[in-house]
C-alpha cells in the first residue's frame, strides 16, 4: 500500500498508513543528509524491533513531513511477551531495547505492551504541537 501524497500543510492525510521501510527510505529518507541521518536511526529500531518479534511499529515526527531539515523520527514498538521472554532470558538485543525505553535515550523511541496503549499512541501522535485542532497521519510498518 503505498505512502499517500503530503497534504499542503506538509503532514500526512489523517489515518494509520501501513508501508515498508523501502518505501520509508524512497520517500522521506533519501533527499538530504540529515533525512539519510535520521533513516539510519529509524533502521536501528526497526532491526531491534524485528529480532525482539515486534507485532508492528508506529512511525511519526517531523521526518515524516514535508520539512526539509527535519528534527526526529519518532517510533511506537508493539511488543508482547517474546520480548519479555527474551529480557528474562538476558539476550543482548532485547536487553538493548529495554534499556532504550528505560532510560528514553534515545527519545524516540516508545513501547506498547497492549493493544489499548497502542491506540494511545496512535491519538497522542496524531496531534501536531501547538495546533489543537488539527490532526495529522502516522505510518505504520511491520518488522
Amino acid at each position: 500500500m503505498p505512502i499517500p501524497p503530503l497534504l499542503e500543510n506538509g503532514f500526512l492525510p489523517l489515518g494509520v498508513h501501513k508501508t515498508d521501510i523501502a518505501e520509508i527510505e524512497e520517500r522521506f529518507g533519501k533527499s538530504t543528509p540529515r533525512r539519510r541521518e535520521i533513516f539510519e536511526r529509524l533502521k536501528v529500531f526497526v532491526e531491534l524491533a524485528h529480532y525482539c518479534g515486534a507485532l508492528k511499529m508506529l512511525i511519526n515526527g517531523s521526518f515524516i513531513t514535508s520539512k526539509a531539515e527535519p528534527g526526529d523520527v519518532d517510533v511506537v514498538i508493539r511488543l508482547d511477551q517474546y520480548h519479555e521472554n527474551l529480557v528474562a532470558q538476558g539476550d543482548p538485543q532485547a536487553l538493548d531495547l529495554e534499556r532504550m525505553f528505560e532510560s528514553r535515550e534515545p527519545r524516540e523511541a516508545f513501547a506498547a505492551f497492549y493493544e489499548d496503549r497502542w491506540e494511545d499512541w496512535v491519538k497522542f501522535f496524531a496531534k501536531v504541537k501547538g495546533n489543537t485542532t488539527l490532526r495529522k497521519g502516522l505510518l505504520e510498518i511491520k518488522p
